[in-house]
């Protein structure tokens, strides 16, 4: 009989979807509580949304409400709300 090494959960890989069904799922990443906390992004820059804000202050005082999109995915190469094909923002009346 072989002794087999006991596995840390750290050293175990990040697990994909095996068939996934659409691009979210293609784009999945699962990790453990071992694992998780070990990776490496990019630094993102810091950025001062002023035009943004503004935005929001117009929303509220028109009584409205929306999203206001502080999107830096250009900045760190992802595919940014625009690209989700959410878009900017909507206003909808409060009620």
């Amino acid at each position: 009989m072989t002794a087999s090494r006991r596995i840390d959960m750290a050293e175990m890989p990040v697990q994909v979807p095996e068939a996934p069904t659409s691009a979210a799922g293609a784009r999945a990443r699962f990790f453990n509580s071992g694992n998780a906390f070990n990776i490496k992004l990019p630094a993102v820059p810091a950025a001062a949304f002023r035009g943004e804000v503004g935005v929001a202050r117009a929303m509220v005082e028109a009584g409205t409400s929306g999203l206001v999109a502080c999107d830096q995915s250009a900045v760190i190469g992802g595919a940014g709300i625009g690209g989700a094909g959410i878009g900017g923002w909507t206003r909808r009346p409060r009620r």
